[in-house]
């Protein structure tokens, strides 16, 4: 049901996007990638962008990544893990993720996440 209001939310806000419906089958074209899912349905994998910052030495939380939201505020996200390739202060990185229950190690407000694919 989740993975349907998000292919729905996303297909809605993409102003670039085309449908093509083949018997009981959509598939939809958008700028984001399209991958099919175990039960063969299509699903929109949305990427964000954000920028690697280092708040090692302000907070001790090591390496966040810092997106800004519709209205101008920073989400901070705190990855399990991130390659050392991507540590680096003020890179941007195009990436995707899944919210994690695990507690934060972050004294700063902050949103722990499980790190999926970063586009090269």
């Amino acid at each position: 049901m989740a993975l349907i209001a998000l292919t729905t939310s996303a297909f809605i806000s993409c102003h670039n996007s085309k449908e093509a419906q083949t018997g009981t089958t959509t598939t939809v074209e958008t700028e984001k990638d399209s991958v099919n899912t175990n039960d063969g349905s299509v699903g929109i994998v949305l990427y964000y962008t954000g920028v690697i910052k280092d708040m090692s030495k302000t907070d001790g939380c090591g390496f966040m990544i810092v997106i800004k939201s519709a209205n101008d505020e920073d989400l901070i996200l705190e990855p399990d893990q991130l390659d050392d390739a991507y540590k680096v202060d003020g890179k941007t990185i195009e990436f995707t993720y899944t919210a994690s229950r695990r507690q934060t190690k972050c004294s700063a407000p902050c949103i722990p996440i499980t790190m999926g694919e970063i586009k090269k």
